[in-house]
């Protein structure tokens, strides 16, 4: 049985692991069941270039909100770190999880090998009457 695990979700400036990056990683640690308040990471990640108009309406993210915070290769251990040997729970995992895998090897570190599970997957089983599955229509 499973403990304890983590859900994530990354915002990125687009849907290319080669041009594009994280600008946000978000997750927290559900344990026996139990959200742990305690045990959220929300990280700004400044991108190596200026966030497309597009990008910061479709995020809420801005510029001036990444101004101040660390790149990437930074912050990858904390975020590492909060991660572990945690099952992965997300919605589209396999972009997210794609993508995070992408930046490691961009980084000259090993991908992640965790165990990872899709909402999104799961959603497209379960609703079956939805014309859509994004995160926000099927919660």
């Amino acid at each position: 049985m499973i403990k304890s695990y983590v859900v994530f979700d990354l915002e990125t400036t687009g849907l290319s692991t080669k041009y594009d990056y994280i600008i946000e990683f978000g997750g927290i640690i559900v344990r026996n069941n139990t959200v742990m308040e305690n045990m959220k990471k929300q990280i700004f990640v400044k991108p190596p270039i200026t966030l497309p108009p597009f990008i910061e309406q479709k995020t809420n993210i801005t510029n001036a909100m990444l101004e101040e915070v660390s790149p990437l290769e930074d912050v990858i251990d904390e975020i590492l770190d909060f991660i572990g040997d945690r099952v992965i729970v997300a919605h589209n995992a396999d972009f997210d999880f794609k993508f995070l895998n992408e930046k490691l090897k961009e980084l000259g570190r090993e991908p992640l090998k965790n165990i990872c599970l899709d909402t999104l997957s799961l959603a497209k089983v379960v609703v079956q009457n939805r014309k859509y599955s994004r995160l926000g229509q099927i919660a």
